[in-house]
This record gives structure tokens, sequence and C-alpha cells, in this order.
């Protein structure tokens, strides 16, 4: 197969995407309606706030997760040829992008929830088991298997990704888009794999998939009659949430039109940004921003949970509820980057570490 050169233009459009999905995984953990009691979601009735947040985190923002999986896959087998060097070489490069930092922040969470949980002012915002009382296995599946900060679970199972990349280049190698099928298949029956979410494990293969078998890709032109994958996904989106809002009781029909709403949305955001590139999104006026992405991904949860609490205290009703959906993820989004910005200028190794030398 010919290797096919990544261009100035295709490294911006996968940083510039990257940092639009993580802007959408603060958005879609921003959701704040229950219809339980529960730690971090305040107990609502369904009305235009659960509408528009169900159709806003639960559909529109769940295709972040999946094609930051589908590049990551894209990206570590673009131009592979499969030689022990090469898989020594990305697993050495991977410690230090994924392992350093993983350990990191999910290491100084565990530190920052021990301390504040010792203060009775504070321990409110610090729910859970207190720290100091864990037992040795609980600490260890803190550190290593389910952190504190919860979406770190994103670099666990990259981690766990790379370690089998191998087999999947094997399988892949020699059996195409088959691994892929078999995974789609297992992913719209939701088989739990135990060792990694299938998900990750899907998008993951599909992204080396495509970058082994058909890395053209990256040189298709899209025209105006593509944009139907745009108002298909946006139409898929809408009727689940209908469907949502009207205690719609077949979960395999919602299933399915979840899951392909996902399939199209990925088509779709690929495609408008070859719609909007002409807006100017690639100019080096705005593109320093984008180096934040990682670390907005790392710093926004828990803070984001902390913000919605502090800003429920101005009450619960379905306009509060709503504007304290959109307003926390921008108020997390700017204090990440300005926080990151700070350590980047002043601490730059220290930041380079603790982003994985992004």
């Amino acid at each position: 197969m010919q290797a096919i050169p990544m261009n100035k233009h295709n490294i911006q459009k996968l940083k510039i995407l990257s940092f639009v999905l993580i802007i959408m995984v603060v958005f879609l953990h921003s959701y704040s309606i229950s219809y339980t009691n529960s730690f971090s979601e305040k107990l609502a009735t369904r009305g235009y706030n659960s509408f528009l947040q169900h159709f806003l985190s639960e559909e529109i923002t769940r295709i972040a997760v999946p094609l930051f999986f589908l590049i990551s896959g894209f990206l570590f087998f673009f131009n592979l040829k499969g030689t022990k060097e090469e898989f020594l070489a990305k697993f050495k490069k991977r410690a230090k992008s994924l392992l350093v930092p993983y350990l990191f922040w999910s290491s100084i969470w565990i530190l920052i929830y021990f301390c504040f949980q010792a203060f009775p002012q504070t321990q409110a915002f610090f729910a859970g088991k207190p720290v100091r009382n864990f037992t040795i296995l609980e600490f260890l599946n803190t550190l290593f298997i389910n952190p504190i900060p919860f979406q770190l679970w994103f670099l666990r199972d990259l981690i766990i990704l790379v370690f089998i990349s191998p087999l999947l280049y094997l399988l892949i190698k020699y059996f195409k888009y088959f691994p892929f099928l078999v995974l789609l298949f297992g992913w719209y029956l939701n088989v739990n794999y135990y060792f990694i979410v299938n998900e990750a494990l899907l998008f993951f293969t599909a992204g080396a998939t495509i970058s082994l078998v058909k890395n053209k890709i990256l040189e298709l032109n899209f025209s105006p009659k593509h944009a139907v994958f745009i108002f298909l996904w946006l139409a898929i989106a809408l009727v689940n949430s209908i469907l949502d809002y009207m205690i719609f009781e077949n979960a395999e029909v919602i299933n399915i039109l979840h899951k392909t709403g996902i399939l199209v949305g990925i088509i779709a955001i690929w495609i408008l940004y070859d719609f909007l590139k002409k807006k100017n999104v690639e100019s080096d006026q705005v593109s320093e921003i984008y180096s934040f992405s990682f670390f907005i991904f790392v710093f926004h949860l828990p803070l984001i949970t902390f913000v919605k609490k502090i800003l429920f205290k101005f009450g619960n009703s379905e306009l509060i509820s709503f504007s304290i959906y959109l307003i926390a993820p921008i108020i997390v989004i700017l204090i990440s980057i300005f926080i990151g910005y700070l350590l980047k200028k002043f601490t730059r190794p220290f930041y380079e570490i603790i982003t994985g030398g992004r």
C-alpha cells in the first residue's frame, strides 16, 4: 500500500476537530437531568430543559468519544509497516503521551480528595467514601482502573488498545474489514468485553482499518450534496430525543437509532468541517487555542461538577437548570484554558509532562 503524506491541511483538520470534540465532551458532561436522586444531578421533570439537554448531550455530543477513538486508531496505524521496531517506538511514545498523564491526573485527584475531605466546609463538594478510609485494593483500583476523574477511562482504554495493537494489526492485515464488522455487530448488541469498553475497541479498530486498508480517505472532497448526512444526523438525534421525551419503551429501537446516529454524525462532522474551512478556522491567530485540547479534557472533571453545584445554589427551575447547562461548560473551558496557559507559560517542562508532550 502506498504511503499517504499527512499534509498541513490534514494535520490542522485533525487538530481542530479534536478541539471541537473536546468542547462537545465538556457539554456532554454538563448534563444535569436526572429522574432519580443522584450525587451530581438535579431531580427534574420533563420539559424543554430535559428535551434540549437530551438532544445536545445524549445525542449530538455523543459522537465525540467514538470519533476520538477513530482518530487515535487512524494516527497510530498511519503508514505503519508492522515491524517490531515500529511498535516498540510507538509503545515508548504512548507511554509518555498516555500512561504518564493518566497516572499523574489520577494521583493528583486522589490527593485533592484526601485533603479537602478532611474539612467540614468542603466535604460536600468531595462526596464519596473518604480516601483516608480506602483499603489497599480500593486505592489501587482508584489509581489504575476507576480514577476519580472518570473521563480518564478514555486514556485507560487507549493504553489497553496500544498494548493489543500488534494483534489488531495482524487481524486487519489478513481479514481486512471483517474485524471491524464483527465489532460493529457486537457494539449494536451491547456486547460486554469486560477488559475494555466496546465503543473504544470498535472505533479504534475502525480508525486502524481506514489507516491500513483505505488511507486515501483523507484525499476525499465533499460537495454540497453530501450535506444530507448533516441533516440526517440531526433528524435521527431529534427523533430519538422525542422518543425519550415520550418515554418510548422499546429499548432496542432507541439503541439502534442512537448508534446509527453516532455513525452518521461522525461522517457529518467530518463533512461539516470541509464546508466551514473557508471561514478561516485554520488561521494562525486562533490556532494556539487548539493546543489546550488535552488540558481541557483532563482538567474539566470533576471541575464542572463543582461549578454546577455552586450555580445550582441560585435555584433549580427549568430555566435556571438549562442556563447552568449552557453556562457551566463555558466557565470550565475558560478556566481550563487560563490555567493551562499559565502552566504552559511559566512551567513548560511540567506542563509537557502532565499533558504528554502536547
